[in-house]
C-alpha cells in the first residue's frame, strides 16, 4: 500500500456511521460460525477508534535524542452505547472467554464509505450502567493476526446488512487482512 497523504477538504467528517457489528471467531480471527449470527450492538452516543505506538526516546548527556524505540502497539475501538436493555448488557458476560471479529462503519468520507473490518480482538467484559443517561461504555481490543485471514463477499455482505437499519451492499469483494496487521479500512464510491 502506498502512503499518499494530502491534502484534501473532501476528507473531514463530523459525523460518524454510527454503525458497529461482531461475529464470533476462532483464535486466529477464522470464522466458525454462520453468515447470519452477526450482531449490531445498537445504537451509538460516540465511539473512538485508537492505533497507538508508543515510543521510548533515548537521550545523550546534551539532552540530543539518540534513539526512539517503539513500544507494543494497541489497537482499540471503544464507545458509549446509548442502549441499557438486557440483550445489551448482557455483551459483557456474553462475551467472556470468546473472540470477535468487528465491523465499524464510518460514514460517509470524501463521497466514499469508509469501513474498517477488524480480524480478530476481544471486548472487554465489563459495564456501567448511568442510569441519568441510560448509556453504556463499550471497549473492542484487536489481537495482531499471526496469518493473513480473508473475509469471503459473502460474510462481508452479511456484516454490512445485518440487523436494524441495514446498509446497502458495497463491498462486493473478498477482504483480506495481512498477516501482522489488525485490521483493513475498505473506501466504495458512494453510489
Amino acid at each position: 500500500m502506498a502512503f499518499t497523504p494530502a491534502k484534501d477538504k473532501g476528507g473531514f467528517n463530523p459525523k460518524g456511521g454510527a454503525i458497529i457489528r461482531i461475529k464470533e471467531v476462532n483464535d486466529d480471527g477464522t470464522d466458525f460460525t454462520t453468515a447470519s449470527s452477526v450482531y449490531d450492538i445498537g445504537y451509538l452516543q460516540e465511539t473512538t477508534i485508537l492505533d497507538n505506538t508508543p515510543t521510548t526516546e533515548f537521550k545523550d548527556e546534551a539532552g540530543d535524542t539518540v534513539q526512539t524505540i517503539e513500544g507494543d502497539r494497541s489497537v482499540t475501538v471503544q464507545g458509549v452505547l446509548m442502549q441499557r436493555d438486557k440483550a445489551t448488557l448482557d455483551i459483557a458476560k456474553e462475551c467472556r472467554g470468546k473472540f470477535y471479529f468487528l465491523y465499524k462503519y464510518n460514514g460517509i468520507v470524501n463521497g466514499k464509505h469508509q469501513e474498517m473490518f477488524y480480524g480478530c480482538g476481544k471486548i472487554y467484559p465489563s459495564f456501567e450502567v448511568k442510569l441519568q443517561g441510560g448509556t453504556t461504555p463499550f471497549k473492542f481490543t484487536a489481537t495482531k493476526l499471526n496469518s493473513a485471514i480473508s473475509i469471503a463477499a459473502t460474510i462481508a455482505t452479511a456484516v454490512i446488512t445485518a440487523g436494524a437499519g441495514a446498509l446497502e451492499t458495497r463491498q462486493t469483494a473478498t477482504i483480506t487482512i495481512a498477516a501482522g496487521d489488525y485490521y483493513t479500512i475498505v473506501e466504495t464510491t458512494v453510489a
